[in-house]
């Protein structure tokens, strides 16, 4: 396998992604990027080639930190910023999946897209650019842009302009949880959209998230643990996460 990939373990330390390392050293370099104060212990046995960056607990009350947008993006952007190759792939660090072989495969077979897994990665019915974030992966370069100007955006009051964000986007669909907000994964892609040069266009989502990403079905990932508040237990299936092909999709065709 190529090693010209690293993966992010983002997040506070967790056993889960820790004792999926071995997992992903098939594929690429590792970077756990995590808190300050999280147990160290959980670090005592990891292997030294992997570079660890301890991010300083930091302040919330000022900046934009919707569902931990801000947070998710500091532990992903230090990542990011140490990475030394051409591709990145962000993981949650209470997550892991243990096939990542169609994953990366895609990754290099379109260095121009952003890749996902399918986790929560919605269709336009629910929400407008609505990708997973909870796992992706492509140009190391694009990744790290999206997030420098994600830091950046909540930092500087820009997210919490009233008419920043496309009322066309925002607007709740019959499926909507009923926050007029954006979530961090319309955050994230309509970012990557833009680090690659081009404009948000709401009528023309569905092209623009066909353009710019792809993704890959967590049923051929291997065995995984998902991460989710609201779903009691930490293994799930894609038919429990929603509505196949209509709030959770299995083909980016089906947008």
């Amino acid at each position: 396998m190529d090693k010209n990939i690293t993966f992010i373990i983002q997040g506070p330390l967790n056993k889960y992604s820790i004792n999926n390392i071995d997992n992903y050293l098939e594929y690429g370099n590792i970077i756990i990027s995590h808190w300050k104060n999280d147990d160290l212990n959980l670090l005592k046995n990891v292997n030294k080639n992997i570079k660890i960056v301890t991010n300083k607990n930091v302040k919330i009350d000022n900046v934009f930190n919707k569902y931990n947008i801000y947070l998710q993006c500091l532990t992903t952007l230090s990542g990011l910023r140490n990475v030394n190759t051409e591709y990145s792939i962000k993981v949650r660090s209470d997550e892991y999946r243990t096939d990542f072989s169609m994953f990366v495969d895609k990754i290099f077979k379109n260095p121009n897209k952003i890749i996902t897994d399918n986790v929560f990665f919605r269709s336009k019915k629910y929400a407008k650019y609505c990708i997973s974030d909870h796992c992706f992966g492509g140009k190391t370069e694009i990744l790290l842009k999206s997030f420098e100007n994600i830091k950046k955006k909540c930092e500087d009051g820009t997210y919490f302009k009233e008419n920043y964000f496309l009322e066309e986007i925002l607007r709740p669909t019959k499926y909507w949880c009923g926050d007029k907000v954006y979530s961090p994964e319309q955050i994230i892609s309509t970012e990557i959209i833009q680090s690659f040069g081009d404009d948000i266009d709401p009528k023309n989502s569905k092209e623009q998230m066909m353009k710019y990403f792809d993704l890959i079905r967590i049923k051929d990932m291997g065995k995984f643990i998902i991460s989710q508040n609201h779903i009691k237990t930490n293994y799930i299936t894609e038919e429990s996460m929603g509505i196949i092909d209509i709030l959770i999709l299995t083909n980016i065709n089906k947008l």
